[in-house]
């Protein structure tokens, strides 16, 4: 195997962890959208969206930081629409609920 084929290889078997991960962390987004249906909380936390971004990117060294930004904005918006679309099936309409909706 050359060293294209290897780092591929390795690729590979990061994105397979990445697959499992993202699965975990949806599961538990879950648990977040039913406790907040339980208790009228709306979808968007802008204060904690911006500190776990905040918090997360810091992690990553700085060559990779604007990228990583970039892929963990793209889950945090997959798990907004993930929350809302499992509010409109479990409440049977197309309101979403987020911080500017009036209750």
């Amino acid at each position: 195997m050359d060293e294209l084929e290897q780092a591929r290889h390795a690729i590979d078997a990061i994105d397979g962890k990445i697959v499992e991960l993202f699965e975990k962390r949806m599961k538990e987004v879950e648990k977040v959208v039913q406790y907040k249906m339980e208790h009228d909380l709306p979808v968007l936390d802008a204060s904690r969206e911006q500190a776990i971004v905040k918090k997360n990117c810091e992690r990553v060294s700085d060559a990779y930081r604007v990228y990583f930004e970039e892929v963990y904005q793209s889950i945090l918006e997959s798990s907004k629409q993930f929350q809302k679309e499992i509010i409109e099936r479990t409440q049977g309409h197309g309101k979403f609920i987020d911080e500017a909706t009036e209750r």
